[in-house]
Order: C-alpha cells, then structure tokens, then sequence
C-alpha cells in the first residue's frame, strides 16, 4: 500500500519551511562544523543546510547546491 497525501495536497512540492536566526555563536559552531569536515556526515549535511537556509537560500537552491533531491529535502 501507498502513502497518499489527503485530498487537495501536491506530493510533488515540498512545504516552504524557514530557519530562526541564529546568533554568532551558534553559527560560528556550525562554520566549525562545516569547514572542518571530520566527523559524522549528517551533522556535517545539517551543519551546512541550516547555515544556508539563515543565509535566505531557498530549500529548492539548497537542494541543488548540496546535490540532495528537492521532493525529499526538509530543511
């Protein structure tokens, strides 16, 4: 059996999904996270997708420039 969203909703489009601000620090924390680029490649990919999206970058964009399909990408 298929998953089927209800009546009316396009599975094809993701949802419009904003980042709050985030301070100096935090964003410090995440550059380290990004630039460095040992450890875990999930914190690694959500380190850089929650950078971006701060930066305005819409998630079809962030999509496209981390290589990650924009049906599925959440950010």
């Amino acid at each position: 059996m298929r998953w089927a969203p209800p009546d009316g909703q396009n599975d094809h489009v993701a949802e419009r999904v904003e980042v709050r601000e985030i301070d100096d620090d935090e964003g410090r924390r995440l550059l380290r996270i990004v630039r460095r680029g040992t450890g875990s490649v999930v914190t690694w990919r959500r380190a850089q997708t929650v950078l971006l999206s701060a930066q305005g970058m819409p998630a079809t964009k962030i999509a496209e420039v981390t290589f990650t399909s924009p049906t599925g990408f959440e950010t």
